[in-house]
Parts: structure tokens; sequence; C-alpha cells
């Protein structure tokens, strides 16, 4: 009994066993706590490598492939090339001063006017150095005047520096020409009786100033807005013995009311153009103007009246009035005329011929010169 307890026991140790190493090795593991305290970190250094010089293997080529290297080329250096001087703005020319030759010393004695051809007109001018009248045409030359345009009246000289001079046949063609309005001789116009207080001659105004455009113009008068609205006209460029400075305006005025009526517009200004042209002698117009933010006040009385210096006696009773004798333009007859066309064709020569002249000439020349005539080869075919 004693020998199948002993089998059953071991049976039953080996069951037991093997049931424990099941149990252990199928169990689940619990995973260890690991610490949390930072430690330091030693980066791990790298083994030197030894290098291999490979020259050698090519120097000990067993095939004797292996080729020196070429030796560097000694470049030599360069002269370096000079840099370019630093650009320089030119100097500026200095503009020279306008240089303002005296007026000639001559005066216009007549002018002949041809209607159909303007370069045969002449004008008769006395050299008064020379003392010595000529007749002369446009292009001729006195000095270093070139007679510019001869006109009805006048004459025109243009001279070496480009100063323009004209030449009147009477005083009075000076005085109505529009160009001789811009310039001096107001006094004749106007005089100053007191600080805002004028006399106007309305005959002399009247012959300088034929419309109101001209007036507007010579004042350089622009309208004038505050707040939108027009409340009168600026006086523009005042230059000194103008007709704005004579009549006591200065720039910048703004006119406001004349004979108390706003020169607000175009239409109130024609209305007022027409009343001070139909007033008569001794009327008074009274022009209101703002001059630095202060009214001020001018009047103007019409009267005809003769300049001081330029006054001339009355006449007296019984005797006439002596009237110097003014020059008058000069027509010549017709044989004086012809011969002055031929001596005009004649000087036509001196001149720089044109491209049609030449073309003339050597077509002339060819045909006279180039070949002899017919009769002359038919005798030299006879001999």
């Amino acid at each position: 009994m004693k020998q199948p307890l002993w089998i059953i026991n071991s049976t039953l140790l080996f069951l037991f066993m093997l049931l424990l190493g099941f149990v252990y090795f199928t169990q689940e593991r619990i995973p260890y706590r690991e610490d949390i305290q930072p430690e330091v970190y030693i980066k791990p250094t790298k083994e030197a490598i030894s290098k291999v010089n490979i020259e050698k293997i090519w120097q000990n080529d067993l095939f004797n492939t292996y080729q020196r290297p070429p030796q560097p080329i000694e470049v030599v250096e360069q002269i370096p090339l000079p840099l370019p001087p630093a650009p320089q703005a030119p100097a500026i020319p200095a503009v020279p001063k306008p240089e303002f030759l005296e007026p000639l010393d001559i005066t216009l004695k007549g002018i002949m006017i041809l209607v159909n051809d303007d370069s045969r007109n002449r004008a008769i001018i006395a050299n008064n150095k020379l003392e010595r009248e000529g007749l002369y045409k446009v292009g001729d030359m006195i000095e270093d005047a070139q007679l510019l345009r001869i006109f009805n009246n006048k004459v025109i000289f243009i001279r070496s520096n480009g100063q323009q001079e004209v030449l009147y046949l009477r005083e009075h063609d000076a005085k109505m020409d529009p160009a001789y309005a811009l310039i001096g001789g107001w006094n004749e116009v106007i005089q100053k009786v007191t600080e805002n207080n004028y006399l106007l001659s309305p005959t002399a105004f009247s012959k300088r100033i034929t419309n109101l455009a001209q007036f507007i113009d010579m004042l350089d008068l622009t309208t004038v807005y505050k707040e939108g609205r027009s409340i009168g006209i600026r006086v523009g460029q005042v230059a000194q013995d103008s007709l704005g400075a004579l009549l006591g305006l200065l720039q910048n005025d703004i006119i406001l009311t004349i004979n108390d009526i706003g020169a607000t517009d175009t239409a109130s200004r024609f209305t007022l153009y027409k009343i001070v042209t139909a007033m008569g002698e001794d009327d008074i117009i009274t022009v209101t103007l703002s001059r630095n933010n202060q009214n001020v006040s001018i009047k103007y009385t019409l009267r005809d009246f003769k300049h001081s210096e330029g006054a001339t006696p009355e006449p007296v009773e019984g005797e006439q009035e002596v009237q110097p004798p003014t020059p008058k333009s000069i027509e010549l007859p017709p044989e004086k005329l012809e011969e002055e066309q031929v001596k005009v064709l004649k000087e036509q020569y001196k001149l720089a011929p044109t491209v049609k002249q030449i073309r003339a000439r050597e077509r002339s020349n060819m045909v006279h010169r180039g070949k002899l005539p017919r009769k002359k080869e038919k005798f030299k075919l006879t001999e």
C-alpha cells in the first residue's frame, strides 16, 4: 500500500508545482517605479577616426594611371584701370545784362506807300548827325539799325541788340498808338489837386482810352469774392508814372463802388462806363475803395486843362493861329517811280540769289555757253 501512495503523492506534487509555475508566469507584472529625479546628461564622445591619405593610393597606382595635377598658372597682376573722374555739373553761363542803346538821332520826314507791294514802300529819313536825307526801303541799315517795317504813319527799326525803335510821322500818331497808352505821358490827362482829389481831362482821357476793355487791362482789374459773393474789383500791379499811379490807386486796392454803384459784375461795370462817359464838364466821379481794410474815398473832377509845361499862349483877336507844318506822305511822279523800280531791281542782285535764280542762271549758261550757236556750226561745216 505504501508504493501506490508514494506515486500518488509524487504525482500530486508535480501537478502542484506545475500549477504554481503556470500561475507565476501567467500573472501580470507590476511595472517598476522609476525615479523622477533628473540626472546630468553626458554627451558621448566620438572616437577619432584615422584619416587615410588617398593620394598615396593614387601615387602607388598599379596601372600607372595616376597623373600629377598641373601646376597653377601664375596670373600676372594687371594694372588697375583708373577710375573715371567724378561728374561735375556744367557751370551755368552768366546771362549778360541787357544793354540799352541810345535812340537814333534821325527824323522821319515822309513815307511813300504802294498798295500792291509792301516791299516797294519807301521812307524819307533825315540823319541829324550827318545832316542829310535819304530814301530807305525795308532791309536798309542806318548805323546799327535795320529798317524792319514801313507803315503809312510810322516805321519800325531793329537795333543790333534786339532793341526795337519806332519813328512816327506825326506826334499825334504817336499819341494815338495803342502802345503809347501803356507808357508815360499821363500828366496831360490827370493832375493831383489834394491827397484824394484829382482833375481828369475827359477829352484827353477818351483819346488815350478808347474802350472799357483797354481800361480794365491797363489797371489789371480782377473780381474779388468774399464768402462766395462778388464785392468789387481788385487793382493789379501799378507801375511808376502809370495810369493807376496817377489815379491815386495802389496795388491790391479793392474798388467797391463808383458814384454809389457797385462794380460787382460785368453788367454793372458796363453801366458805370456808360454813366461816366456821359458826364459833362465839372462833374465829379466818387470812387470808394478798400485799402488795408479801411474805406478810402477818391474824387475825380472832370475838367479839360492844359499842362503847365506844354501850355501854349492863346491867340490874340485879329491874329490867325499859326500852326507848325506837319510832314506829309510824298507821292512820286510816274517817271520817278519807274526809275525807283529800276533801282530796286538793280539792287536786288546784290543780295544772295534764291534757288530759283540759281537754276535760271544755270539753264541760261547751258543754253548760251554750253554749245555754239547753230549758225556758227553750219558755218564751220561749210568751211
